[in-house]
This record gives structure tokens, C-alpha cells and sequence, in this order.
């Protein structure tokens, strides 16, 4: 599934592309591994928007529910992790999933 977030931001017109990876579930609870694009760069946005749509990134304080029971074995951070950052006029930079993210999910996905 694919979909885009357009929800203003401070103000400010603000847009998200959205693609589903995957559907997980913890303890009954239902997660998402989600792709994240934003098209404007504003404050906070990807947490915001995700937010907005009743979605809050695993892990963050700042922007979630405050429903928001603990998911067993999530790191103490925000599971929200920049795989690749790309400038215009440069060659976009990569990077794997850290260690605390990549065994919890590996965690989520046997369980």
C-alpha cells in the first residue's frame, strides 16, 4: 500500500509518500515497517505527519499517543532510521540498519 500525507505543518504546506514494507505484529499489537519520502523539508515532519495519521514512529516521546503501551524488546530510540539521504547534484549516501533496530525487527518478524 502507498499513500501520501499532505497536512499542513506550522503553517506551512507539507508532504509525505508513504509505501508499506511490512505488516508486523507484537503481542497482538499491529506494527508497520513503513518507507518514508518527504517531498518539503519541514521541522519534525516525518513524526508529524505519521502522527497525523494516528501512526506514531515507534519509540518517540515527543510525537506519539499518549495511549502508547511499550512494544517488548523495542530499543529505548526512535525506531526511525534515514537508509539513504540524497542531495541534489550528489551521490545519494546509503546506510544499513543499526544493530538495535535490525535485531528487533528481526525479533518482530519471528515472533
Amino acid at each position: 500500500a502507498t499513500g501520501t500525507i499532505t497536512a499542513p505543518i506550522d503553517g506551512q504546506p507539507a508532504t509525505t509518500e508513504v509505501v508499506l514494507v511490512e505488516s508486523l505484529l507484537a503481542a497482538g499489537r499491529p506494527l508497520s515497517l513503513v518507507s518514508l519520502t518527504p517531498r518539503s523539508g519541514r521541522r519534525h515532519q516525518l513524526r508529524r505527519h505519521l502522527l497525523h495519521i494516528r501512526h506514531p514512529i515507534l519509540g518517540d516521546r515527543r510525537y506519539q499517543s499518549r495511549r502508547a503501551s511499550p512494544v517488548d524488546g523495542a530499543p529505548d530510540r526512535l525506531w526511525l532510521h534515514a537508509a539513504r539521504l540524497a542531495v541534489p547534484g550528489r551521490s545519494p549516501v546509503e546506510a544499513p540498519l543499526p544493530a538495535a533496530l535490525s535485531e528487533h525487527l528481526s525479533m518482530l518478524r519471528a515472533s
